[in-house]
């Protein structure tokens, strides 16, 4: 899907606050492990699989801190809830939203949809003007409401070949 950063920042943007819930970037090894620990979990990879991902993501971090942003929304106890990256490839005006996740207990309660605008305000401050976001059908109803269009659809091999 894709779409410009104003229209999703306008359409998603309403009137109501998260109630419970805080919305922050990850700025932390710690941090940035628990959200793509929850990102994984929600994605159903095993826990070998979290593991390398964390370890990936704070080499990233490390090494080009400038070239994503990793974000989550906290509950009251202080835990992550959904978390989300953004992606600021070079030379484009595009900024990529990627694993949004959220675990099942706190979905309904627009913690996604918060991400996802604060990615888009975030995205926009860096002079990105457009996003595009491989999702699945559980997000796509939000993006597309918030004014993001469909470009493709992508389909998984999961098949082994012979």
């Amino acid at each position: 899907m894709a779409g410009e950063a104003d229209v999703l920042i306008s359409a998603a943007a309403g009137p109501e606050q998260l109630r419970g819930y805080t919305v922050e970037r990850a700025v932390t090894e710690a941090s940035l492990r628990e959200a793509e620990n929850l990102a994984g979990r929600v994605f159903g990879d095993s826990l070998e699989r979290i593991r390398l991902q964390e370890d990936e993501l704070v080499e990233r971090w490390r090494s080009a801190p400038e070239s994503f942003e990793m974000w989550v929304v906290r509950d009251e106890d202080g835990h992550v809830a959904c978390s989300g990256r953004s992606e600021f490839p070079e030379r484009t005006d595009f900024a990529g939203l990627w694993g949004g996740a959220c675990l099942e207990g706190h979905r309904g309660c627009g913690l996604y949809r918060a991400l996802v605008v604060q990615r888009a305000r975030s995205a926009r401050h860096r002079g990105r003007t457009l996003i595009h976001v491989d999702c699945s059908e559980y997000s796509r109803p939000i993006l597309e409401r918030a004014g993001l269009l469909p470009i493709t659809t992508v389909r998984s091999a999961t098949r082994a070949c012979p």
